[in-house]
């Protein structure tokens, strides 16, 4: 037999014995997860349709998941997608290059090689258990994924709700608070309130000695300090500039024993 019958008769007993085949014959969203060590990618499949959506995620905060599935569905809810219920993914050892999958897409039909290769990566991921679709969904897959070229394909750069989340703490003033009063947790008690406020409080702690007056700095610009000063209702207090090197943090408040906490019930 030649390669282009065997791979036909695989597909047609795979076809037979698939959870993905049935999917494939309806009209609903397939989405398969291919899981990179620093990032994934999703390819959402509307098979009502031929346009494949593909949605890219980079540098993704690394996180212990329990199993690839987790992992895999926690990406799903990050996606555009429809159907987060069938959760199927492939682990890749590094992304795919965009290079690679056009020229795979479109010159497969030409050349035989291509094929052979893909079809060695993917009983490789099956073989070692690093993907769920199993022998027959894989095979599913591929003779589906065949019937496209590169211009099925529709691509989107996202960024995930933990990527999201970081960067509006980087986002956000960073300030540090210092005790130098005589009561007892009150850096603490003003940090909770100035992250509530949507400060990022880097710092809490006491001071290397009392102070009678409160007093804020400012590093590189006074914008930040200027607003700490309003947040905490200490619109008489001083606000000294300093270089922006002396500190990571936009602003420092050293609150003295004329700090009333009352700002902050």
């Amino acid at each position: 037999m030649t390669l282009a019958v065997l791979f036909a008769v695989a597909v047609g007993v795979a076809q037979r014995h698939s959870t993905l085949c049935a999917a494939f014959g309806g009209s609903g969203e397939i989405n398969i997860v291919l899981l990179y060590p620093k990032g994934a990618a999703v390819s959402s499949w509307n098979t009502a349709g031929s346009m494949i959506k593909a949605f890219v995620f980079s540098n993704l905060r690394q996180k212990n998941y329990e199993t690839p599935e987790r992992r895999a569905a926690d990406i799903l809810d990050d996606s555009d997608v429809k159907n987060k219920a069938d959760v199927f993914y492939v682990e890749m050892d590094e992304p795919l290059d965009k290079d690679s999958v056009r020229s795979f897409l479109n010159g497969w039909r030409s050349d035989p090689k291509v094929m052979i290769k893909a079809v060695k990566w993917a009983v490789e991921r099956v073989r070692n258990g690093r993907t769920n679709l199993g022998a027959a969904g894989m095979f599913v897959a591929f003779s589906e994924y065949t019937k496209v070229n590169s211009s099925n394909f529709v691509v989107t750069e996202c960024i995930s709700r933990s990527a999201q989340e970081d960067a509006q703490v980087q986002q956000s003033p960073r300030v540090e608070i210092f005790n130098a009063s005589g009561q007892n947790q009150l850096a603490s008690r003003v940090s909770k309130y100035m992250r509530v406020a949507g400060f990022d409080v880097i710092t809490a702690s006491s001071y290397a000695k009392r102070e009678a007056k409160t007093v804020i700095f400012s590093y590189g610009g006074t914008e930040t300090a200027v607003r700490v000063r309003k947040t905490l209702g200490l619109e008489k207090c001083e606000i000294y500039e300093q270089p922006a090197d002396k500190s990571v943090a936009s602003a420092a408040v050293i609150l003295g024993d004329d700090f009333n906490d009352g700002a902050l019930r």
